[in-house]
């Protein structure tokens, strides 16, 4: 079996109140995903629909396949931004 990778990738590392972002996160090693769960997204405001994109890559002989969750948010203050972790 294959180990899980899960990774948070932001769009921005300094935002500032009241811009637009995106926060993808990316689950490798595994397509069953009917459990993730993102985490409390307590100091943005979420806008729109999360997007999902599934795929697969092959390197060196090795396929992995993915799946991504992208959130658009807006920062509702300045300053640092913490997310608890997504699970």
């Amino acid at each position: 079996f294959a180990q899980v990778k899960l990774t948070a990738i932001p769009s921005k590392t300094v935002v500032e109140e009241n811009e637009v972002f995106q926060l993808q996160f990316v689950l490798e090693g595994g397509m069953q995903t009917d459990e993730f769960v993102p985490p409390s997204f307590r100091q943005v405001e979420v806008k729109g629909n999360v997007v999902q994109t599934n795929g697969w890559t092959w390197i060196n002989g090795s396929l992995t396949e993915y799946v991504s969750y992208t959130y658009q948010l807006r920062a509702l203050q300045k300053g640092k931004l913490y997310f608890a972790s997504a699970i």
